[in-house]
């Protein structure tokens, strides 16, 4: 089978369309009207990005379908300060707890791919003084996406987006850093717990410190 007998680095393309942490809303819905992909990388490394056979510093990835939303939405939009960096403070994200699950909540229910005619309404509606706010991505993309080294096979890329219903898998150094190991006797439910209590055991001693 050919995808056998490839590595994802010569199928995959080096010239990537990503967006910044912090993007000017007209940037956003200029981005998405200019191509149709399904992610977008995060970085603030976006002409690293776009720049063909470049590598770049990666937060995380956010779908189309929650960039139409947050705009639908005009959630998550800001305007900077003069002579200051955009604070993501100010962006009109809610305040509570349980209205920012709220909010997640329903951006998660949104179909994953929207409508073209209603993408397009939206970007329209976009007023001029609304296209120069700000958008805080980071709040709303995924912060572990896939990522395979380049000398996966294609056929692994392949399985992975055909079960995991990934729309897109990053592809990263031959030979990526390890910061750790994962086994199944690790991720079972009673050791999680036990991580959890304790951690929380370490917050409390830290805090009466």
């Amino acid at each position: 089978m050919a995808f056998d007998k490839l590595d994802v680095s010569e199928l995959a393309a080096t010239r990537v369309v990503a967006l910044p942490p912090l993007a000017r809303v007209g940037h956003v819905a200029a981005v998405l009207a200019s191509c149709g992909h399904a992610s977008f990388p995060v970085t603030p490394d976006v002409e690293e990005a776009l720049d063909s056979g470049g590598s770049f510093e990666l937060h995380g990835v956010v779908r189309r379908s929650t960039l139409v939303a947050l705009l639908s939405r005009r959630a998550g939009l800001f305007a900077a300060r003069p002579g200051d960096a955009p604070p993501p403070e100010s962006a009109s994200i809610p305040t509570t707890q349980a209205a920012r699950l709220a909010l997640l909540d329903g951006l998660a229910s949104r179909p994953i791919k929207i409508p073209r005619p209603a993408e397009a309404a939206t970007l329209a509606s976009l007023t001029d003084a609304e296209r120069s706010l700000w958008l805080d991505i980071r709040p709303f993309m995924r912060r572990a996406p896939f990522v395979l080294p380049a000398t996966a096979s294609v056929a692994r890329a392949h399985r992975l987006l055909s079960s995991a219903g990934a729309a897109c898998v990053l592809v990263g150094a031959a030979r990526p850093r390890v910061r750790g190991v994962l086994t199944r006797k690790d991720v079972t439910e009673e050791n999680a717990e036990a991580c959890l209590g304790a951690k929380a055991a370490a917050g409390r001693e830290g805090a009466a410190g």
